[in-house]
């Protein structure tokens, strides 16, 4: 019984409740019983080596009574429900297989093109529960994939000068170029459907200032790339990235249906 009650998680209002009841088992059953017992071993039974299996099952009672008391409210061996917004800037799980084993816990499928999205930052889209909705790399479902919270963490917010926060493109080519993902207009923003991000396409003038400075290191001098730098990555290089833009300039696709989703709806 105690080592099921270890897997079972507590609301916090309820850890005094747990306590007042561990200690009336232990006060007014277990060692009660024991004393009982005692007795009618020695003047009944006159069973004087089944006393130390008393005191051994009085020993236990002590034991799980320190370790209810004691214990976590979280079950033993439960995952922690990772508390994410919309907004919030997340890493994923630099382990592509942690991701992929991740998608037998949610109602939601693996697409092998997310392997290029372990290891980079994203902005959450949407929250429900323990699934998070982040940008799509491809523009399909809507522009949102679902993945489970428990491969994500919390990553540095990073704030463009105008207070919004900034991740970097989620698609492979504009990786490198940081996006807020607000719908300020096409006038706001010309040559894009209007939003700032956050896959792909030309930034907004805030965080065409932000990527400026984040292109400069601490000394005051251009950052070194692995690969090539951001403002090597023209605007006009990830607008042509987007399912839109081709739409756009080849009438031939418009008829055509998008990309099948890799996630489910």
């Amino acid at each position: 019984m105690d080592a099921l009650a270890s897997g079972i998680s507590l609301p916090d209002d309820s850890k005094k409740t747990w306590f007042i009841v561990n200690m009336a088992r232990t006060f007014g059953e277990d060692i009660p019983q024991a004393f009982q017992q005692t007795l009618f071993l020695i003047y009944v039974k006159q069973n004087y080596f089944m006393i130390a299996s008393v005191a051994v099952s009085v020993a236990s009672s002590v034991k799980a009574l320190h370790d209810a008391v004691n214990r976590g409210a979280i079950a033993v061996g439960a995952k922690v429900m990772k508390a994410f917004t919309i907004g919030d800037c997340v890493r994923m799980s630099e382990d592509p297989q942690e991701v992929r084993d991740s998608f037998n816990e949610i109602a939601y499928s693996w697409d092998d093109v997310m392997a290029d999205m372990c290891g980079k930052e994203y902005k959450v889209l949407k929250v429900a529960g323990n699934i998070v909705g982040l940008p799509s790399p491809d523009g399909s479902q809507g522009g949102v994939w679902y993945f489970s919270a428990f491969v994500l963490a919390k990553a540095e917010t990073r704030n463009n000068d105008q207070g919004a926060p900034v991740a970097r493109g989620s698609d492979r080519s504009c990786s490198q170029l940081f996006y807020c993902g607000r719908n300020l207009g096409t006038a706001a923003i010309p040559g894009s459907d209007g939003r700032c991000g956050p896959s792909n396409g030309p930034q907004c003038s805030s965080c065409k200032r932000y990527q400026a400075k984040s292109n400069v290191n601490d000394e005051g001098s251009p950052a070194q790339f692995t690969q090539a730098p951001a403002d090597s990555l023209s605007e006009s290089v990830c607008e042509e990235n987007s399912e839109d833009y081709r739409r756009e300039r080849d009438p031939s696709r418009a008829a055509q249906p998008r990309r099948a989703p890799s996630v489910d709806a």
